[in-house]
């Protein structure tokens, strides 16, 4: 989710609505994140909002998929950018909504168990260094 930036504006120019996924279209293009409240986002950011029917987080999941696509189909010299007629042409599955949630689960918990690994994989390095330090 989206931290709070402190920062304000009385003119905004690109509103991204709540519940969308956020994509950075310019370098570093396909860096994702959700938004969790309608915020202000720059011109190196885009904003795809799900269609009715189609649950956030699975489109975050599908979207993952794709980035090295994305980043495949990225063109510039200075710096890497997707434009908006790249994002619109990415075609992604959508199952039925119960299909998108079971999806969702099964990858949430995935995603948990990898994160428990890695604490745990921490934990052994901090040993390993205090033990090669001694």
């Amino acid at each position: 989710m989206i931290k709070s930036s402190g920062k304000y504006t009385s003119d905004p120019k690109k509103i991204a609505p709540k519940n969308s996924i956020l994509i950075s279209v310019r370098a570093p293009v396909g860096a994702l994140n959700y938004n969790n409240r309608e915020i202000c986002i720059g011109r190196g950011l885009a904003s795809i909002n799900p269609l009715a029917g189609i649950n956030v987080d699975y489109f975050y999941y599908a979207l993952l998929t794709q980035i090295e696509i994305l980043k495949e189909q990225s063109t510039g010299t200075t710096f890497k950018a997707i434009t908006s007629k790249i994002l619109m042409s990415l075609l992604l599955p959508i199952p039925p909504l119960s299909e998108q949630k079971r999806i969702v689960e099964k990858v949430d918990s995935i995603m948990k168990n990898i994160d428990k690994m890695e604490e745990e994989l921490e934990k052994k390095y901090e040993i390993v260094e205090k033990l090669a330090s001694v």
